[in-house]
C-alpha cells in the first residue's frame, strides 16, 4: 500500500495535535491518543479506539514502534537517557513546522 503526501501530512497533523501537555513530544499515553485519532483509513481509529485502555495494552508491535522512535531523541544530541522508561517522548521537533 503507498500513501499519498496528503495522507502522510493528515497523520502528521494528528500526531503532532495528539501533544496535550505542549512537551514537544509524545508520551506514550499521547500515542495511543494518536492512534485512536486517526482518521484515514477509518478502520484505524475503529481498531484503536476503546479497544485500549492503556499504552501497556496495546500489541506488542505498537509498543516497540514508540519507543523505537522515541530513541532517536539521542541522533537529535538529547543525550543517551532521553528514551528510557515510561517518560520516553517521540521527539515533535521539525514536524509542526510548514515546509
Amino acid at each position: 500500500t503507498s500513501y499519498t503526501p496528503a495522507e502522510c501530512d493528515g497523520w502528521i497533523k494528528t500526531l503532532v495535535a495528539s501533544d496535550v501537555d505542549s512537551s514537544a513530544g509524545i508520551s506514550e499515553s499521547e500515542y495511543l491518543s494518536f492512534l485512536s485519532s486517526i482518521e484515514d483509513p477509518p478502520h484505524a481509529s475503529e481498531h484503536f479506539s476503546g479497544r485500549y485502555d492503556d499504552f501497556d495494552d496495546l500489541p506488542w508491535t505498537f509498543r516497540v514502534v514508540h519507543k523505537s522512535l522515541s530513541c532517536h531523541c539521542e541522533e537529535l544530541g538529547f543525550g543517551g537517557e532521553c528514551c528510557e522508561g515510561h517518560d520516553a517522548e517521540i521527539i515533535l521537533l521539525g514536524l509542526d513546522e510548514s515546509p
